[in-house]
């Protein structure tokens, strides 16, 4: 079987007019649709039992994917696109799909509007920001990853962590899975791993898993889930980033209470706040729905006077 590391090794007249070689392929000259189609056709060809991979020319003429997707919208075939992505295992793509998948993908986050760090509400030394984390320019933003840390393979699952690889692209995947396996174990609780962001506006994406919780938080629950925030700050400052941006950590599918989960996180951002304002980091803690907009506003209001600093 031929190899998916370069699908094209074999039929080099292929390559189409648009770019004399792949690693010098200029996705701009694909239309929106076209390198939509692309990536579908690749990724569905990956799940084909055939011969020989599709060449460049089949996958752009997108005859390798099946006629009833020719009637999809645009919004459902990157549905199905986030699909096969959820789906993909960890392992390498070829040059000329990273590059378009990379380009394709940034452009569907400018679409819908970056967000600054500069322009979010600050209470008292913090930022408060509700929206798609996946939008925000920063130094790194932390992602609620399972022990694998190779995010969600649940097709179009709404958790952070499936979010966040569907909008860096497959090889967040690839990169996390060959940095678990130099570990040769699973990631333990609060133990941050580092990658690029891919096709964020983030620089970093600060991976880590919090405690899970059956009923009411014990102690040592309480205790590693501190141990989250205070492990990721302290990366960000090694990495010497201008801002972090905070999930609610554990608070999904792993049932921290919202409230009490708050409090943990503010109040281990406190003990740190004089280290990270003296190296200019901004914390900002992000939230997506107005439930946990309110809880925030409330606790971070609720700080003794002496760390309001605005």
């Amino acid at each position: 079987m031929q190899t998916l590391l370069d699908p094209y090794a074999q039929n080099a007249d292929a390559r189409p007019s648009l770019g004399t070689k792949t690693r010098r392929f200029n996705p701009q000259k694909l239309s929106d649709e076209e390198q939509l189609d692309f990536l579908l056709a690749y990724l569905y060809a990956e799940n084909k039992t055939a011969p020989r991979f599709p060449d460049i020319k089949t996958l752009l003429a997108g005859n390798s994917l099946p006629s009833e997707w020719a009637k999809l919208t645009a919004d459902q075939k990157k549905h199905k696109l986030r699909a096969l992505m959820n789906l993909r295992p960890p392992r390498q793509v070829s040059r000329i799909f990273s590059s378009i998948e990379q380009y394709f993908l940034k452009n569907c986050l400018k679409q819908k509007g970056l967000v600054e760090a500069e322009t979010l509400p600050c209470y008292h030394g913090f930022y408060l920001y509700q929206g798609d984390i996946t939008l925000i320019k920063a130094g790194a933003i932390v992602n609620a990853a399972n022990a694998t840390m190779l995010g969600c393979f649940i097709p179009g699952h709404n958790c952070i962590d499936n979010c966040i690889h569907s909008a860096a692209g497959v090889e967040l995947r690839a990169y996390c899975d060959r940095e678990i396996k130099k570990l040769h174990r699973t990631a333990k609780t609060a133990e941050v791993l580092v990658s690029p962001a891919f096709a964020l506006p983030a620089r970093y994406i600060l991976h880590v898993t919090g405690p899970i919780t059956t009923g009411r938080p014990t102690e040592q629950d309480c205790l590693q889930l501190a141990a989250c925030y205070k492990n990721c700050l302290q990366q960000a400052l090694e990495l010497k980033l201008k801002s972090i941006v905070f999930c609610c950590l554990s608070t999904g599918v792993f049932a921290f209470p919202k409230r009490q989960a708050a409090c943990i996180a503010i109040n281990t951002c406190l003990k740190a706040q004089k280290q990270t304002l003296k190296a200019g980091l901004k914390v900002i803690f992000n939230v997506f729905d107005p439930e946990n907009t309110s809880i925030y506003q409330q606790e971070l209001e609720r700080l003794p006077k002496e760390h309001q600093l605005d």
